[in-house]
């Protein structure tokens, strides 16, 4: 899967289970911006998802502290992984934020 943003490029190898990162190079170039590999920060263990998200609820409400994630934050995970889904099924490339939101999702 190939993600282009602003900033850069993420490849990432599903076959091989292994994650490129592009950062856009200072360098100067006539027509295209030229990238340059970096390397992804170090991963923390992190305990299993569900269980951080509550525990951050918990705390930012029982000690007034603010949410790690906010709900725009989570309409945009769903966001991309909608249009990780159409790109899939229409075979091809698609663009955020999404135009159309008539997309119906459903559980087997």
């Amino acid at each position: 899967m190939d993600i282009f943003g602003t900033a850069g490029r993420l490849i990432i190898d599903m076959i091989n289970h292994t994650v490129n990162n592009y950062v856009i190079s200072k360098k100067k170039s006539l027509v295209y911006k030229q990238l340059t590999p970096k390397k992804l920060p170090a991963i923390k263990k992190i305990d299993e998802p569900i269980v951080n998200g509550l525990k951050y609820l918990l705390e930012s409400m029982s000690k007034s502290k603010p949410s790690p994630c906010d709900g725009n934050q989570g309409y945009k995970s769903l966001e991309l992984v909608v249009a990780s889904l159409m790109s899939a099924r229409k075979n091809k490339e698609m663009r955020l934020p999404l135009q159309s939101l008539d997309y119906v999702l459903s559980s087997k």
